[in-house]
């Protein structure tokens, strides 16, 4: 398969959109063999998807311009916006603008109200929110107008949004039951699980955990701390009192944000040898986390290859429209979710 007369995308771009290796895609492209028909598809599609967007060396066309509304804690927060800047800095067919509220500071109603501004004046909009009503008429609204709309990370199912650009939530959740169940310290006992505001990715992770958990685990039992605030600060005060009050868990199970104020509280309680602490999102402070063993494990995902399916969703179903034609791209696999431990980050 060759390319000719434009830019050709990147073969780690490639991989990325389609969820392969970076060995798979050259395996497709110079037709050596050895890829089964489902991957293989994946990466003609991927590449189609990346072909369909302006090249770098064409630049006649006006960028796109995309909107990205995230509800979030402010340590996934700043993870998306520094990639956000960077893609603004090397894609010069899309720019992205920014509208982000901290998990506690959240209004449903000023949250969907910017959903709708954005979307009469800007080419489509990115979604990193918890489900609510409000949204969902918004998401609705723009649909109608032929506004394309793509989750991130969190889905937002039930509504016309164009696809939804993550991870396998509830894979993720099976792997947190999974690491907990054979590396916990103890065979029985409680396990303190973390959530936050009524996120669908959190929700599918406690699918899969407790999922796990009953069939295979049955010894172990949950219990549920709720931190709506995703910080590390709510996130210390609330474990170290269930500390205070019950005896130690075998483990802790971080849905949400503030792993920093549970190896806090951990670590002033004497527990950190006997308790296992499995979270998400590597980012900084997790890594540095896993690097000093004040966290066993981190369950985390490719943002980058997310970020990077929304934008070529969003730009081939921009195509469309202006060509008013049927608007066929295949949605993508759900990402696969990655476990990282101090000696693979």
């Amino acid at each position: 398969m060759r390319r000719a007369g434009k830019l050709a995308p990147s073969i780690a771009d490639i991989a990325r959109l389609a969820g392969v290796s970076t060995a798979t895609v050259d395996r497709v492209l110079n037709d050596r063999g050895g890829v089964s028909a489902a991957k293989a598809q994946q990466v003609e599609e991927a590449l189609k998807a990346l072909d369909s967007s302006p090249s770098t060396g064409q630049q006649t066309q006006a960028p796109l311009s995309i909107g990205m509304l995230i509800d979030s804690g402010s340590s996934f927060t700043g993870t998306l916006k520094a990639l956000v800047h960077q893609s603004n800095q090397t894609d010069k067919g899309i720019c992205i603008q920014l509208h982000s509220t901290l998990t506690n500071q959240f209004d449903a109603g000023a949250f969907s109200d910017k959903v709708l501004d954005w979307g009469q004046t800007l080419d489509g909009i990115i979604i990193v929110s918890r489900e609510h009503p409000a949204i969902s008429r918004a998401i609705e609204a723009l649909a109608e107008q032929g506004k394309g709309v793509v989750c991130l990370t969190t889905d937002q199912q039930n509504t016309r949004r164009l696809s939804y650009a993550g991870m396998d939530q509830v894979a993720s959740g099976l792997c947190a039951a999974h690491l907990i169940g054979r590396y916990g310290r103890q065979p029985q006992g409680d396990v303190l699980m973390l959530v936050s505001a009524p996120y669908r990715c959190q929700e599918e992770r406690e699918l899969g955990f407790r999922r796990l958990l009953r069939s295979a685990y049955p010894d172990l039992s949950v219990v549920e701390l709720l931190n709506a605030t995703d910080n590390s600060e709510s996130s210390y005060h609330l474990l170290r009192e269930a500390l205070r009050r019950d005896d130690p868990p075998v483990a802790v199970y971080n849905m949400a944000g503030g792993n920093a104020g549970i190896a806090r509280a951990l670590h002033e309680a004497g527990l950190r040898e006997e308790v296992l602490f499995v979270g998400h999102e590597l980012n900084d402070t997790s890594r540095q986390l896993l690097e000093s063993d004040a966290m066993d494990f981190v369950i985390t995902h490719d943002l980058e290859a997310e970020l990077l399916r929304a934008k070529c969703r969003l730009k081939t179903h921009h195509a469309h429209e202006e060509a008013q034609t049927p608007d066929k791209t295949p949605s993508h696999q759900l990402l696969k979710p990655v476990i990282k431990c101090k000696f693979n980050i």
